[in-house]
């Protein structure tokens, strides 16, 4: 036969572990995302290793690939606020445009929009 003490611990294991599991069936929403991704990303490095924990030699490392594949593209342009004499204000990626002064610009709020060029500047290119 079980002691008191050891039957009481399990009885109050089995009921934390039943309030524990309420609370993951009530919270999903909590907790499930993150650890989706976590676990992902865990399978993802156990079953994909890259090249260079296997010790192959003369393969280049995941991460240097990966920074090099980054670097193939061209850097993001800055917009740029451009105002005229008149009070007229516009915003480009590219150099401002004869007439307009540029002014300091703090995009860390601002949204960037790419324009569609209208088709009538189109055609008489």
């Amino acid at each position: 036969m079980m002691r008191r003490s050891h039957r009481n611990a399990l009885i109050a294991l089995a009921v934390a572990l039943a309030a524990a599991a309420t609370w993951a069936f009530q919270n999903q929403a909590v907790w499930l995302p993150g650890t989706t991704e976590w676990a992902q990303k865990t399978w993802r490095g156990l079953t994909r290793p890259d090249a260079s924990s296997r010790g192959a030699v003369g393969s280049q490392p995941a991460a240097t690939s990966k920074t090099k594949a980054a670097s193939d593209q061209p850097a993001p342009r800055r917009p740029r606020k451009c105002t005229s004499s008149d009070g007229h204000v516009s915003y480009t990626d590219q150099s401002c445009p004869p007439g307009t002064q540029e002014q300091w610009f703090d995009d860390a709020n601002g949204a960037a929009v790419q324009s569609v060029p209208d088709s009538k500047s189109s055609a008489r290119k």
